[in-house]
């Protein structure tokens, strides 16, 4: 466990192993280790000092019955401590260590002192394990029994195995650990190809090969799984770590937790862009005569100090991968834990918000850091437009990880719309990796940043960016369950009266007409959700429009595209938006003339750069030259000076097929979006027509 990247695999492996009772993981031990393990494990067998295993289901009435479990074992840790080779030694330490991170990563295994280390060795010709589980739930019997192997409370809470066969060939040599995943995951939101599903009994199953230093880990009391028959010599090294079980705690005391009521010394935990101070504890032990197994005083232990500018609490979720309860129940987004992820799992992300008056919005913030699969790596910056004397609601909940939250206070009376907020958000940007715009009213799915940065970098473009109308949710926190994971995608709706053009979402159909990976290309861009590259506040910076609300897509959405970016939509749900402005003012409520005039002054900037008669070829924020306007309306299927909209860009470029009949509205008033259906094919027709006349002067 020594390679560079080593922390974050392990943060990635701890991830899966909560979200699927299941992970695994290559080159776990340092490859000197593993070598002298397997060297070990050779000598013990050519010895004679592997026996013959045998069989229980929770009887504790030991069979040995070949035809079911045809290996050889020994308890590495019931030999003496002349008896244990050094590296088997060193591999304990390995397993002590990977108990204190899983207990910091999942402190409610609460993972205990006990320790038991087995070496099985399967000798080909079909020799195999029957499916099995390694912990049962003890009979009140087997509790009060001192030989029992739950006596004192203690259970086997996980199962870690690491293979030691080099040169291991899976086809020919078989001998797979097959695991069935647990019935109380959520297997929809299974996206690897290595899990397979057993039609005939309705279960998820997952094959995993014994090659050289792979470890699996999963729940010993939850995942059921079998050695399938193994036609080579096969040597495992199991490690399970023992827990309470749960009467235990009920009768005799409260289940830990990983934050200290003092909040003073936090072992192995860092505050983001916070002051850290590393001390040695000088009641070391230093001196190594006594080699025994049991004493963990001559290893050197260092703590890290939190340091804090401002006297501030530290609360359960401000730390590295904290997370507090969610207050809603949705299904997490897919989850691939692969080279790709760990190599992701330090790209940062840039969250801008824009928010006037919005009580939302302290939520909003709250549930980007409690969904994100890592919320370390989450920076936001707000906008926050407020009265300062009659917005205290918008303030109730406790500051959420301040240090990685940038807001920028705005006098409501100065508020000039959200274009102008977006442009004043650009400027709270700190070179993040990644940039996510959304509104100030939004409930995001677990594993919303892994996912998006999964599916960006799948989209077949240089520049790729993923937007969409979100589906809608009402307060407090209801999500909609009639199909509440399925996307939706940008379509045109209608010119308005303004000569602006208007889009809706509509949503894609059920899981078992689609397939589920797939990206799909969109023709138009939303400004409440967009997930790219933060290459884009350099190439395509927001023009700040004052007291500009419909017409902020259209013009981000040419000059985008002009500039080279592509859309792309998900067919599974990220986001939820409060469709309902009935809880909060809106910026439009304190107009007067001057800003009336802006108003005006900005959509005739945005008509113009559409309908191609903006001459001022210096303009800021002026379409890209990557791609012409021709171009874009013809991608698009819509002229902005006909204002006309072609049958395609209808169903956004894709086959009506796809979709549900719900349509999902930008910029309504609608309280659920997923039951909104207005404008109808005609409606629409008519309403062009009628536009076109009107401009052409054949109508007053």
């Amino acid at each position: 466990m020594e390679d560079g990247n080593d922390d974050d695999k392990k943060q990635l492996l701890f991830h899966a192993l909560k979200q699927y009772a299941f992970a695994r993981k290559n080159n776990f031990l340092n490859v000197n280790l593993a070598n002298d393990l397997l060297t070990e494990a050779k000598k013990l067998e050519n010895n004679g000092k592997l026996k013959d295993a045998g069989m229980n289901k929770g009887t504790y009435l030991y069979q040995v019955k070949p035809n079911q479990r045809g290996d050889k074992m020994l308890w590495v840790t019931s030999l003496s401590d002349k008896e244990v080779a050094d590296c088997f030694k060193s591999y304990l330490k390995e397993m002590k260590k990977l108990r204190k991170q899983l207990n910091s990563n999942l402190p409610n295994l609460c993972l205990d002192g006990k320790i038991s280390i087995q070496l099985a060795y399967y000798p080909g010709g079909g020799s195999r394990y029957v499916r099995h589980i390694d912990a049962f739930k003890p009979t009140k019997d087997q509790q009060a029994s001192s030989s029992s192997a739950t006596a004192n409370g203690q259970t086997r809470k996980i199962t870690a195995i690491v293979y030691l066969n080099p040169d291991w060939k899976e086809e020919d040599y078989g001998g797979d650990l097959r695991a069935y995943i647990t019935k109380g995951i959520d297997l929809s939101n299974i996206s690897s190809s290595s899990f397979q599903k057993d039609e005939k009994n309705n279960e998820y199953y997952i094959d995993t090969s014994p090659i050289f230093n792979r470890m699996l880990i999963f729940y010993s009391d939850e995942i059921e799984h079998e050695v399938l028959p193994c036609n080579s010599n096969r040597f495992a090294l199991t490690c399970w770590f023992y827990t309470k079980n749960e009467n235990y705690y009920q009768t005799n005391e409260k289940i830990p937790t990983m934050i200290k009521e003092t909040n003073h010394v936090l072992i192995g935990k860092r505050f983001p862009k916070l002051l850290t101070t590393k001390m040695m504890d000088n009641n070391v032990n230093n001196n190594n005569d006594n080699n025994n197994n049991n004493n963990n005083n001559n290893i050197e232990k260092e703590e890290e100090l939190i340091q804090t500018s401002g006297f501030m609490m530290l609360r359960p979720g401000d730390l590295k991968d904290e997370k507090i309860a969610l207050t809603y129940d949705i299904p997490s987004l897919p989850l691939l834990v692969d080279d790709k992820m760990v190599d992701n799992r330090k790209k940062t992300i840039f969250v801008s918000i824009p928010s006037y008056r919005d009580p939302e919005c302290q939520y909003t913030i709250q549930n980007l850091f409690q969904t994100a699969t890592f919320p370390d790596r989450i920076f936001i910056g707000v906008c926050m437009q407020y009265d300062r004397i009659a917005d205290e609601n918008c303030f109730v909940l406790p500051p959420q990880r301040p240090n990685q939250v940038r807001m920028m206070h705005i006098d409501h009376r100065d508020a000039k719309g959200p274009s102008y907020a977006r442009f004043m958000v650009e400027k709270l940007y700190n070179n993040e990796d990644y940039i996510l715009q959304i509104d100030s009213h939004m409930r995001l799915r677990p594993n919303w940043d892994t996912f998006l940065i999964e599916k960006l970098n799948q989209c077949p473009s240089s520049k790729p960016i993923i937007t969409a109308y979100p589906l809608g949710y009402t307060l407090p926190n209801n999500i909609p369950l009639n199909e509440s994971t399925r996307g939706t995608l940008l379509c045109a709706s209608h010119f308005d009266k303004d000569n602006v053009l208007r889009i809706k979402g509509k949503r894609f159909r059920a899981k078992d007409n689609i397939d589920e990976n797939e990206i799909v290309p969109s023709l138009f861009w939303a400004s409440g959700f967009s997930f790219t590259n933060s290459k884009v506040y350099e190439e395509v910076p927001y023009d700040p429009l004052p007291h500009l609300f419909f017409g902020e897509e259209s013009i981000m959405c040419a000059r985008l595209w002009t500039s080279g970016y592509d859309f792309f939509a998900t067919k599974e749900a990220v986001a939820y938006h409060l469709w309902s402005r009935s809880n909060r003012p809106v910026f439009q409520q304190h107009t007067n003339e001057e800003k009336e005039k802006q108003k005006a002054q900005s959509r005739k900037i945005v008509m113009d750069l559409l309908c191609n008669n903006n001459n001022n070829t210096s303009y800021k924020y002026n379409l890209g030259n990557v791609r012409t306007l021709n171009e874009f309306q013809d991608h698009i299927g819509v002229s902005f000076n006909d204002l006309m909209i072609k049958d395609f860009a209808k169903y956004g470029g894709q086959s009506k097929i796809i979709f549900n009949d719900d349509i999902a509205n930008g910029n309504t008033n609608n309280t659920n979006v997923t039951t909104a259906k207005k404008d109808t094919n005609l409606d629409s027709l008519i309403n062009n027509v009628m536009l076109l006349m009107k401009k052409r002067g054949d109508v007053v």
